[in-house]
């Protein structure tokens, strides 16, 4: 009978174990998925140290009339951070007082669009420097006369 008891509670030792194991993981796999959400909805901007560094990268680039558009909060949040930037260094930033006008259509993303038929230095130069930091931007050369258009979408 000791020996039964014995067992018995050595195997519900073992279930109650695997059950905490189970859960662990279960709480693991909670915390990863809400930290993936929260960055997902974390608006975009520069830290300090990033709006430091664009600013050092676009110093030495051919500086061309830009215009930064803009669709929703979050974007034109953001497209008034990029706006600040440059005009810091020196770029004429066209729109509103901030340089940022809304858009009618809603896009997601950033893209940037050049008026020539080959992307220019400055053109290339901003998006390098935007891949520094993991924002995506593409490039979109739809449009032709030599300024550029920087189009600030809703956070994909």
């Amino acid at each position: 009978m000791a020996k039964a008891t014995a067992a018995t509670a050595t195997q519900r030792t073992a279930e109650i174990s695997l059950r905490v194991e189970e859960e662990a993981r279960k709480r693991a796999e909670a915390e990863r998925a809400l930290l993936e959400l929260q960055e997902r909805v974390k608006p975009r901007g520069f830290t300090p140290a990033q709006r430091s560094r664009f600013i050092a990268l676009m110093q030495t680039v051919p500086k061309l009339p830009i215009h930064i558009s803009c669709n929703g909060p979050e974007a034109c949040n953001f497209g008034g951070e990029i706006e600040s930037a440059l005009k810091e260094v020196g770029w004429s930033v066209s729109g509103d007082p901030r340089g940022v006008t809304s858009m009618l259509v809603p896009f997601f993303g950033l893209v940037i669009v050049q008026r020539n038929p080959e992307p220019s230095a400055s053109l290339i130069a901003i998006l390098e420097a935007l891949k520094k930091f993991s924002i995506k931007a593409e490039y979109d050369p739809s449009l032709r006369d030599g300024e550029l258009h920087l189009l600030v979408g809703t956070k994909p």
